[in-house]
C-alpha cells in the first residue's frame, strides 16, 4: 500500500549511553562511541519490529495514488496529520485534501474520507500523494526504554552472533506493537 516512508529527522535515542554502560557494568568510556551506535541501532530495530516511533517525530509517506478506501499508516502512535497533498489528474501538484474531508483513527493508524466523500483522483505519476504526519510517544514508555537497553547490551556482548531479537525484548515490545497484516 505505502511506497515510501521517510523520517524527517534522525532517530532519537530513548536512552543514554550511561544507562547501557551501567547495565553492562562497564567502567571505561572507551566503549561509549560503540554503545551510542548500538543504542541507535537497537532503537531503530525495535521501531521497525514494533511499527512505532519511540519519540515524537515527523514522517512523510509517499504513495503513487490514493487507495480505494482507507490509508493504513504503519507507524504509530499517530499524534496528528500535518497535511495530505497530491498531484491532481490534470498534473497540478500540491493540491491539498482539507482536514474536514478525512477522518483519522489514531490508534489504528487509518485515514479515510469522511462519510459520503472519496479520495480525489490523481495523475499517473510516481509519488502523486504525500502524507505528512507526526507519530511517536510524547514520553517513551519505560518497557520500551528497557528493551533498548537490553537489545543494545546484547548487541555489544554478541558482536557477531546475535541472529534475532531476544525473546525477553520481544515480550517487552509486544504490548506496544502495532498489528500489521503479514507481520
Amino acid at each position: 500500500m505505502w511506497d515510501r516512508i521517510t523520517r524527517d529527522a534522525a532517530v532519537v535515542a530513548p536512552v543514554q549511553v550511561d544507562e547501557v554502560a551501567g547495565h553492562l557494568r562497564l567502567d571505561e568510556a572507551d566503549d561509549h562511541p560503540t554503545l551510542s551506535q548500538l543504542i541507535d541501532a537497537a532503537a531503530l530495530s525495535l521501531e521497525n519490529y514494533g511499527g512505532f516511533s519511540m519519540e515524537s517525530q515527523d514522517f512523510t509517506i509517499s504513495l503513487d495514488r490514493f487507495p480505494a478506501w482507507e490509508i493504513c499508516i504503519p507507524i504509530g502512535p499517530i499524534l496528528s496529520i500535518t497535511s495530505i497533498e497530491y498531484t491532481d489528474q490534470d498534473g497540478t501538484p500540491d493540491q491539498v485534501v482539507g482536514s474536514s474531508d478525512y477522518e483519522l483513527d489514531p490508534e489504528g493508524g487509518r485515514i479515510r474520507p469522511v462519510q459520503g466523500a472519496s479520495w480525489p483522483s490523481t495523475d499517473l505519476v510516481y509519488n502523486a500523494v504525500e502524507i505528512k504526519f507526526k507519530a511517536g510517544y510524547e514520553t517513551v514508555p519505560s518497557p520500551l526504554q528497557t528493551a533498548v537497553i537490553i537489545l543494545a547490551s546484547a548487541l555489544f556482548e554478541n558482536r557477531i552472533d546475535l541472529d534475532e531479537i531476544p525473546m525477553a525484548v520481544k515480550f517487552m515490545v509486544e504490548p506496544y506493537r502495532r498489528a500489521r497484516f503479514g507481520a
